[in-house]
């Protein structure tokens, strides 16, 4: 006989919480992360940066029609080699605060993370409280078995620090 929803127990969230850390210490757990962690220190949501990113193309081509599925590929065809340093300028225009919750994330002892902002923030916060980590790109070759902490970019990332040059260069 099949577990129906009804029969199913229901965990408290202290049994959770309790759950969630003994996957934890064990090395099982991962956090998928996205625009929320960024938008807690003052990045856009993706709405908004596709809207900046229309806004952008508009200012280049006013001509320029396109549906809301196609504005990053025709950005990038349009911005060609400026197509990363005009993303990066859209994520970082205005004050970036690191927040609490990405702070927390960065301690947590989770050693597997999956980015799939393009933002930094939660390396530099790895960088400043010095916990050695690995970035992986996606594409990249690397050791499923090691034991540090790996923060993997599948759409990649642009640094908030890098020089345009820097930017421009980066896939």
């Amino acid at each position: 006989m099949k577990n129906s929803a009804s029969q199913r127990k229901r965990f408290s969230s202290e049994e959770q919480i309790l759950h969630l850390r003994n996957l934890n210490e064990r090395g099982k757990l991962s956090a998928f992360i996205g625009a929320g962690v960024s938008m807690s220190c003052g990045l856009p949501d993706w709405q908004s940066l596709r809207e900046k990113i229309e806004n952008e193309l508009f200012k280049k081509n006013p001509e320029i029609l396109c549906n809301n599925g196609e504005i990053e590929d025709i950005a990038r065809i349009e911005f060609g080699d400026e197509f990363n340093f005009i993303i990066a300028k859209i994520l970082y225009e205005n004050d970036v605060t690191i927040s609490n919750q990405i702070r927390l994330l960065a301690k947590s002892g989770i050693d597997r993370f999956v980015c799939f902002n393009f933002d930094d923030l939660l390396e530099e916060v790895l960088k400043t409280e010095i916990i050695e980590h690995k970035i992986i790109l996606n594409g990249q070759k690397f050791n499923a078995n090691y034991n540090g902490l790996i923060v993997f970019h599948p759409h990649g990332y642009l640094e908030r620090y890098s020089q345009e040059k820097q930017i421009k260069k980066n896939k």
